[in-house]
């Protein structure tokens, strides 16, 4: 599972290079953009080049034709080398991302993080049945996901159970609606997992969660009684441990939220899934 893992930890390393990459195409628009209205705004278009000699604490700027020739600019003038200075940046900023943009493109075009998994996808099933693929089947690898995270970890003694779709007992009536969306949606989960902490002590999340497309794993707690103080610090110390041991909220924890006043929202539970595990 550990080589199953770096594997995995490698894809994902690559897919976030593909979206960086991809917004920096953006930011390459958005500075060409910007670049070619300073140019409109400049106005007189001068492809001279400027010589610049520094003498004591001034400078002195020369105009250079095409044939080299050299002509002194007086300070009266010296709007004629600002122009001239600005048109060269702009023009070579705007070469420059046109540049990058051709370089990212061409990777983007070439670069398929999915090819060598693919490779064993599309043969045929008379050909899969030699070969053991190098990068595990999606099914491989929720089978060694789920060994590795096994539920019902938590010692803790159970007042209430509910039995989810998937047949697992659970404590509360939420946990069994979120449980079954998980199944609806199928995505793979196991209930109470051991988490094992830096500090070797242990916490045991409502559920561990895995996106399969990304093969990343998410944490996921349900705050079920949140209006009531000494649950929801007790739950607030539990979210500061998360992020002490390297999972953040939005990043890594998944939250849902109930209240005295505020059940279960099934729609939220849908858009959560929809956003993090889909």
């Amino acid at each position: 599972m550990r080589i199953l893992k770096e594997r995995v930890l490698k894809e994902r390393v690559l897919k976030e290079i593909r979206e960086q990459l991809e917004e920096k195409l953006v930011e390459l628009e958005n500075i060409s953009h910007e670049a070619q209205y300073r140019l409109k705004c400049i106005g007189n278009k001068d492809d001279r080049h400027i010589c610049v000699n520094r003498r004591g604490s001034k400078y002195q700027f020369y105009v250079i034709d095409k044939y080299g020739k050299r002509q002194y600019l007086r300070e009266e003038n010296i709007d004629v080398a600002s122009n001239i200075v600005k048109n060269a940046y702009y023009n070579r900023t705007l070469n420059t991302v046109k540049e990058q943009r051709t370089a990212i493109n061409r990777f983007l075009k070439c670069f398929d993080e999915n090819a060598i998994k693919n490779i064993y996808n599309n043969l045929g099933e008379g050909r899969r049945q030699f070969i053991s693929p190098v990068i595990p089947t999606d099914e491989d690898f929720i089978e060694l996901w789920l060994q590795e995270n096994s539920g019902e970890q938590n010692p803790y003694p159970e007042n209430a159970k509910y039995i989810t779709e998937n047949g697992e007992y659970v404590r509360s009536k939420s946990e069994k609606i979120i449980a079954d969306m998980f199944h609806k949606y199928n995505i793979p989960y196991q209930y109470e997992p051991i988490l094992k902490l830096k500090n070797k002590k242990n916490l045991y999340p409502d559920f561990i969660v895995l996106n399969v497309r990304e093969r990343k794993t998410y944490y996921w707690e349900h705050l079920g009684l949140a209006s009531e103080e000494t649950y929801a610090t007790k739950n607030l110390e539990k979210i500061l441990i998360y992020e002490k041991n390297g999972i953040f909220l939005g990043q890594d924890l998944i939250l849902t939220i109930e209240t005295e006043y505020s059940t279960l929202d099934i729609k939220q539970i849908e858009n959560k899934i929809r956003t993090y595990l889909l």
